[in-house]
């Protein structure tokens, strides 16, 4: 009786923290994928904590169905989520949906056959656990990769702590429902489950308000007071270590070098270049800066025959390939096309 009652009180906090989160996100002024990813991820955590409590069984079909539909695509939403928020320049396509027509149809057929001696419905259930179990793992490394490099102090944190715990209680349900095989969960792992849940939920809606939710959209409000005269310094002097200097040639070169270089510390350092000058990536920044040297570079007639590979190593890159991707998504095309525009119209010029 008490882990009944303890269960209710549990799954309704986390059902109304889900709520509120949804409602925070949704009335962000400046929406963009990314919250409408983060609002569905929190739409399929409600449907999998009405659809696991007790009472679900008297809820209409077709109720049911909608809120398993839901909750058979968390993973993917979570893992869409952990894209859009942390790999930058991330476009919503048609292949990023394909998890989520695989694990809802997985899922969708594991429960409509649960029951009969059919080979293929075990299979189902199997690959839905699977695939779900591969996107938690890669959401996890999508919220490791540029852990260092990120600009954004909140965006940092939440990589760990939020991204990553809820990923490992992805898996962990994963596995337990793998171990029980359909046998009735024991209340008092559904009981910790819920309580876990529970805690994401409320620590996911105290961020947002915390945050005011804006920090979704790429970038910290920057203060509206002026610019303290220590911050002016520094701001100065990572400018000419950049434009004189020349730092982002040093090939791997992070933001604790830069930060130990300039003899500052690395939180305002990251502060600085994020609401000061409007990056939320550090290698995008230094990025930035090596592109601009590589156009003058290739627009030169003079250089013209300097190896394209020449002018990405002068410039900071450690490899041709990751210049040329950087160039085009900058540009919009490539290195050897730009030389080609460039050079062509300062040859026609009278």
């Amino acid at each position: 009786m008490l882990l009944e009652l303890l269960d209710s009180l549990f799954r309704f906090a986390a059902v109304g923290a889900g709520v509120l989160g949804i409602a925070v996100i949704l009335r962000a002024e400046r929406r963009n994928v990314l919250h409408g990813l983060t609002a569905g991820f929190l739409c399929s955590v409600l449907a999998y904590l009405v659809l696991s409590a007790p009472a679900a069984e008297a809820l209409p079909g077709m109720v049911r169905l909608a809120l398993l539909a839901l909750a058979t695509v968390g993973a993917a939403m979570l893992w869409l989520t952990s894209r859009a928020l942390f790999v930058d320049g991330f476009r919503l396509s048609f292949l990023d949906l394909a998890p989520v027509a695989l694990l809802a149809a997985s899922g969708l057929l594991a429960y409509a056959m649960r029951g009969q001696n059919v080979p293929w419905v075990g299979a189902a259930s199997s690959a839905h656990k699977v695939v779900a179990v591969v996107l938690y793992v890669h959401a996890v490394w999508c919220a490791w990769t540029g852990f260092r490099a990120d600009l954004i102090e909140a965006r940092r944190r939440f990589r760990l702590l939020f991204i990553c715990a809820a990923s490992a209680v992805g898996v962990a349900i994963a596995f337990a429902e793998a171990a029980l095989r359909g046998q009735m969960v024991p209340a008092e792992l559904e009981l910790l489950k819920v309580v876990v849940i529970a805690v994401l939920a409320v620590a996911l809606l105290a961020w947002s308000f915390e945050l005011r939710i804006d920090w979704l959209a790429g970038r910290e409000s920057a203060p509206l007071d002026e610019m303290p005269a220590g911050e002016r310094q520094l701001l100065d002097a990572l400018l000419d270590a950049m434009d004189r200097g020349r730092a982002y040639r040093e090939p791997g070169l992070t933001i604790a070098a830069l930060a130990a270089r300039l003899k500052a510390p690395e939180t305002l350092l990251r502060r600085l270049i994020n609401r000061r000058l409007g990056h939320r990536n550090f290698n995008v920044f230094l990025n930035e800066k090596r592109i601009q040297e590589a156009t003058l570079v290739l627009s030169d007639p003079a250089r013209a025959r300097l190896p394209v590979l020449s002018i990405a190593l002068d410039s900071g890159f450690a490899s041709i390939g990751p210049f040329n991707r950087a160039f085009k998504e900058a540009l919009g095309v490539t290195p050897t096309e730009f030389r080609r525009q460039k050079l062509s119209g300062a040859e026609s010029d009278p």
